[in-house]
């Protein structure tokens, strides 16, 4: 009987041991994100900033596209130009995408301290970035996307979610073309208004034939003739809006 309690305290002993190990294995670590979507145009710059340096940092990208990157880190650097203060030395994180499309990065951190996390980009244009802060540095500008202070310490998995857009080049000549709905309204309107301008002239021809015309006159049939083609140039714009 003693030796059928030892076998059991034995059994009941390693089941413990082998259900606390996937809790031993998680304890200590936290994650965080995805942060984002962040909207980004081609040419923007993301920094991923930590104050005070970490201990590691382990970084993974990926693309919907597979597109090109530049990718950097840097562990213990001073961060004292950074617009948003966090700290005077620590890690940063950089990020360049070269392709349109979705791109995600993770980094897995590790710190022995607490520590600040700041999320920012650099950008020439920032029309994207309204519900953030914006910062102008030399001849660009920086964009606060999130900051966090006194992050536990801990290992951290922490996401970042990016969507690149490409910028379309826009023609140097554009003219838009009318529905033949419009096509038919503009016609209508150039030939109610051709009539009494072709009166105007040719009279205003005619008449010069005869006799000297007044300025008076031949001020009134140019302005006629200048509203005429602005009232339809204004109903052109009205109509392929």
């Amino acid at each position: 009987m003693r030796a059928l309690h030892l076998v059991l305290a034995s059994a009941q002993l390693i089941l413990l041991v082998l259900i606390s190990f996937p809790a031993a294995r998680s304890f200590g670590s936290s994650s965080m994100g995805p942060i984002g979507p962040v909207p980004l145009k081609l040419g923007d710059v993301v920094y991923v900033f930590f104050s005070p340096p970490l201990g590691k940092v382990v970084v993974s990208v990926s693309s919907s596209s597979g597109g090109p990157y530049r990718q950097a880190t840097n562990m213990n650097e001073s961060i004292t130009t950074v617009p948003v203060q966090i700290g005077t030395q620590g890690t940063y994180v950089q990020f360049v995408p070269q392709s349109d499309g979705h791109f995600s990065l993770v980094l897995n951190v590790s710190s022995k301290q607490t520590f600040n996390m700041l999320l920012g980009v650099l950008t020439s244009d920032y029309s994207n970035f309204a519900p953030y802060r914006v910062y102008t540095v030399e001849r660009a500008y920086f964009v606060e996307i999130v900051t966090m202070r006194a992050l536990e310490a801990t290992n951290w998995s922490i996401s970042f979610d990016f969507y690149v857009e490409q910028e379309k080049e826009e023609a140097w000549f554009f003219i838009p073309m009318p529905s033949w709905s419009e096509v038919l309204l503009l016609g209508a309107a150039v030939a109610g208004l051709a009539y009494p301008n072709a009166f105007l002239i040719t009279g205003l021809y005619f008449k010069s034939k005869k006799e000297e015309v007044s300025t008076k006159r031949k001020v009134g049939v140019c302005l006629f003739l200048i509203i005429s083609l602005l009232l339809i140039y204004w109903l052109y714009l009205r109509v392929t809006k």
